[in-house]
Formats: C-alpha cells, sequence, structure tokens
C-alpha cells in the first residue's frame, strides 16, 4: 500500500485559482480538484492521501474543513485545519478528534501565526492529548520569496514541550532556501518530516544522505499534489537510493502505523 501523506484539492470553483497562484514557481500544473487529484493517484499507484486544508482566517474553519471532511473516503483521509486565533481553538481540535479526524495542519505564514504566539501551545496540547497528528509548513512557501514566519526545523524546537514528537510532522524534509546547517538539525530533532516538495529542495545525493541521518521510520512519502507529480516525487526517491524495506515504511508503512491503517 502506497499513501501520500501530503496532498491538497479544493472546490471545482477554486481550484484552477488556486492552482495558478502557485504553478508560477513549482513550473508543474495540474487542475487541483478531487477528480484530479483521483487521476494523479491512480497514474502513480498510490493507495490512499491525506488532504490538507488551510484555515487562513479565524473562526472559517467549518467553510474550509467542511469541503475535504465531505470528500468520498474511497483513498482520501481528510485533516482539518483550525487557525490558532479562532475563540475556542482547543475546543474545536477535540470536538475533531472525538468525531475521529486523524490530523491537523498548520501553516505558519499562510495562517498568520509565530511560533511564539501564546495561543498556539493551548492548541498543540489539545491535538497532542487527543492523540492527534500535527503537520507543519516548514521552510518558505516560496522559493527566494522571504516572510517574516518563515521557520525552518530549529525553530520548531522550540515546541516540543507541547507536541508527541512520533506524530508531529515537519513537512517539505525543511523546505525552501533553508540555511546552512539545518538539514543537519532536521536530522537531529526528534520529529517526523515528509518528502513533499524534496525533489525540488535536494539533489538525490544529498536527499539520500539526509535520509540516511534520519532513518527510514522518521519519513513519510508525500508528494504536495497537485504541485509535484505522486508518480515523480516517488522517482524520487528510488534516484536517492531508496529501496527494499527502507521504501515500502516511507511510502505506506510509516502511514499505516501513525494513521492505524491495516496494509
Amino acid at each position: 500500500m502506497i499513501v501520500d501523506f501530503h496532498t491538497h484539492c479544493y472546490p471545482d470553483a477554486l481550484a484552477e485559482r488556486a492552482v495558478r497562484s502557485v504553478t508560477e514557481y513549482t513550473g508543474v500544473r495540474s487542475d487541483g480538484t478531487y477528480a484530479g487529484l483521483r487521476m494523479a493517484m491512480a497514474r502513480a499507484g498510490v493507495d490512499k492521501a491525506v488532504v490538507l486544508p488551510v484555515c487562513s482566517v479565524p473562526g472559517r474553519e467549518e467553510k474550509v474543513d467542511s469541503f475535504v471532511l465531505g470528500l468520498p473516503r474511497d483513498g482520501v483521509i481528510p485533516f482539518v485545519s483550525v487557525h490558532p486565533h479562532t475563540h475556542g481553538a482547543p475546543d474545536m481540535v477535540r470536538a475533531y478528534a472525538e468525531a475521529g479526524v486523524r490530523g491537523i495542519k498548520l501553516h505558519p505564514v499562510m495562517q498568520g501565526f509565530d511560533l511564539t504566539d501564546p495561543d498556539l501551545p493551548p492548541l498543540l496540547e489539545a491535538a497532542r492529548d487527543s492523540g492527534m497528528i500535527t503537520l507543519f509548513h516548514c521552510g518558505r512557501t516560496e522559493r527566494g520569496v522571504r516572510s517574516p514566519r518563515d521557520y525552518f526545523p530549529s525553530d520548531f524546537a522550540r515546541l516540543a514541550g507541547y507536541v508527541d514528537p512520533e506524530r508531529t510532522v515537519l513537512a517539505h524534509s525543511g523546505g525552501y532556501d533553508m540555511p546552512e546547517g539545518e538539514a543537519d538539525v532536521l536530522a537531529d530533532l526528534p520529529f517526523l518530516t515528509d518528502t513533499s516538495l524534496a525533489q525540488l529542495c535536494y539533489t538525490p545525493e544529498r536527499y539520500g544522505e539526509l535520509f540516511a541521518r534520519l532513518g527510514a521510520r522518521r519519513v513519510l512519502f508525500g508528494s504536495d499534489s497537485p504541485w509535484c507529480s505522486e508518480r515523480d516525487s516517488l522517482a524520487f526517491l528510488r534516484a536517492a537510493g531508496i529501496e527494499g524495506e527502507d521504501y515500502a515504511l516511507v511510502t505506506g508503512g510509516n502511514a499505516a502505523r501513525l494513521l492505524g491503517l491495516t496494509t
């Protein structure tokens, strides 16, 4: 079983605009719809995909999350997005967990919060205590475009006391434009990471070196579909020398363990 731990899709009426806003710098085009995601999964032989929404405005969680929660569950595993500045955010996280939602996506740049924000720890503790997975965007949102909320692996070390490291994912293997030494910090931290956009951030050789330090059990396959091809993302792993049991863990075994899936 292959599980893509990092995908996105949008309502048909919004998908073209959402995808166009990012394809200018990724150079990859897809329609960004649920149907498009299912087609990409079929082409790559992906069995299941985690779909990640982002609620960029406090209080609009229901509108954003209802779309992904309403998708057919034929291979799609929806996470939710809760804005740290939403009144009652920790209670909302707990309610989602009680309803069976497996994880939450947080994006400091798009949601406009800092890792030092006092509203963040109560939300993270609610997710941790409810057994939810927390996935953070890590790194820049666009290559070469700086934001005051570009957080790299070393910045997330301060959150270790509020999360379960074995259920916390720093996306993008550290992200675009990592400062010198941040890949080493990522390897030394206790968190998990995913491979989404890795082929745009690393050469296969450099990623193979990072992977050797991380160890196979800390890495989750992710594509960031629709902005990167799932098929190309899997090929990048093989080019980096990830094969055999390691490949099986990264592309499905680790996700199955986290998500409680039967392989």
